[in-house]
């Protein structure tokens, strides 16, 4: 291994850490509304029912 294959090796391992991070916060905010949806219409359902 030659010593310019390096810092490439380094920064696509980092770009695909700063993709997984970034999808990942992005698809956990996603489902943290989705499910604040759901449970406050869950709430407005059992509200109404009482």
């Amino acid at each position: 291994m030659s010593s310019s294959t390096l810092p490439f090796l380094l920064k696509s391992i980092l770009f695909k850490h700063c993709f997984f991070h970034c999808l990942n916060v992005f698809s956990t905010s996603i489902l943290l509304k989705h499910a604040n949806k759901i449970r406050n219409s869950f709430l407005l359902q059992r509200i109404h029912v009482v």
